[in-house]
């Protein structure tokens, strides 16, 4: 049996969860045994659900659902235009403390996008940069393909990363996952109209591997 899912928000008509790393929102080939947010949701709650948008794999944190399509409809209209924060380990420091990124992004049927992605520099760890992110748009995998055209790779990201990187911390820090969570949502309700707030503490192995690093 799965664990349960963390719930951070809850009502009627929508949820907001805190979603782990590993975890796949719905099964797609290439999922192999991933915990499936999806059913295991719908399984807890015993409503239908959902899904609203996405978090890749091995990103946590913020994570929306919806109990009725029109719902999610109007929850994906909300999210256009809400906040989506994240946190970010990366490789090297950074000339400005704050900027954006607004390159574009080939996506999936091969067309260009736009694409935004302000980030700021919270603290530097030697030869690594802690980094506040927030997403104007929401292109697959923005965040990290961003970084990675800028050579800041993002610690624990097998798909633009640098291979060298992620078995420096595996065998420095015996860490085996991507550093990328999702701290803060904040949209407006589709039915009753409320900003909501909703806030995801930095995991317990994320935290861990920054007091390593501010120790060495």
């Amino acid at each position: 049996m799965s664990e349960a899912i963390d719930i951070i928000f809850r009502d009627a008509h929508l949820c907001v969860i805190n979603k782990e790393s590993g975890h796949v929102v719905h099964k797609t080939r290439g999922a192999g045994d991933s915990p499936v947010v999806l059913q295991t949701l719908r399984d807890q709650l015993s409503e239908r659900i959902f899904p609203v948008h996405r978090l890749d794999r091995g990103t946590s944190g913020c994570l929306a659902f919806a109990f009725s399509s029109e719902v999610a409809s109007g929850l994906q209209r909300s999210m256009s235009n809400g906040v989506k924060c994240y946190t970010a380990l990366c490789f090297g420091r950074f000339d400005q403390q704050s900027g954006v990124y607004d390159r574009e992004l080939t996506g999936e049927s091969g067309q260009k996008q736009s694409a935004f992605t302000k980030y700021k520099v919270t603290e530097e760890l030697g030869d690594y940069s802690l980094l506040e992110l927030e997403i104007e748009t929401g292109r697959k995998h923005q965040i990290r393909r961003h970084l990675s055209h800028e050579a800041h790779h993002i610690v624990g990201d097998v798909n633009h990363g640098k291979g060298w990187l992620n078995r420096r911390f595996r065998e420095l820090y015996d860490f085996h996952r991507l550093f990328l969570h999702c701290h803060k949502l904040s949209i407006v309700h589709p039915v009753s109209g409320e900003r909501l707030h909703c806030d995801s503490p930095l995991p317990n192995e994320l935290k861990g591997l920054l007091n390593s690093l501010r120790q060495v």
